[in-house]
């Protein structure tokens, strides 16, 4: 990995505004959502149940934010179908073409690329940016407080006698 992005400091260093996750992701999953978001390759593994589907889906949302096309392929159906659940709960199942479907026809697939490929980028509200820009303050305080707890303070105590 680049030498930038060893201890990468998420909170410090992205903003809310350029973020499009659209499921929770944790300090190592960021990572890996970072180096794909920069070009970086690497491999995503882990046991069931660590995030990889989550991450996945996250790198997705990000790559179609940024107006690129995405290849997303598994040996196991099931990742397929969580990752494809997950992006169609969050209103991206228009972006996605099941191919992996036993009834996926050439004549469905034509059609839902035609409707694919005619969407647009989508763009941020003024009301979402607001939300976004009262969380990033937000954000801050937290990482401020965490900083003031950790900060060693200088006492001197005088004994007084009577």
């Amino acid at each position: 990995m680049p030498e930038e992005f060893n201890h990468f400091d998420h909170d410090r260093k992205t903003r809310a505004i350029d973020t499009f996750q659209i499921v929770d992701a944790d300090s190592s999953q960021q990572d890996a959502i970072l180096y794909a978001k920069k070009g970086v390759s690497f491999v995503l593994q882990g046991p069931p149940g660590t995030g990889k589907s989550q991450t996945i889906t996250n790198i997705i949302a990000e790559s179609l934010a940024e107006g690129k096309r995405v290849l997303f392929v598994s040996e196991k159906m099931a990742a397929l179908e969580v990752v494809h659940k997950r992006l169609t709960q969050a209103g991206l199942s228009d972006f996605c073409l099941t191919l992996h479907s036993h009834r996926a026809n050439k004549k469905e697939v034509l059609n839902d690329l035609g409707n694919t490929l005619a969407l647009n980028r989508f763009k941020v509200h003024d009301e979402a940016i607001s939300q976004l820009e009262l969380l990033e303050k937000q954000r801050d305080k937290l990482n401020q407080y965490i900083t003031e707890l950790h900060t060693t303070i200088q006492l001197s105590i005088k004994h007084y006698t009577e």
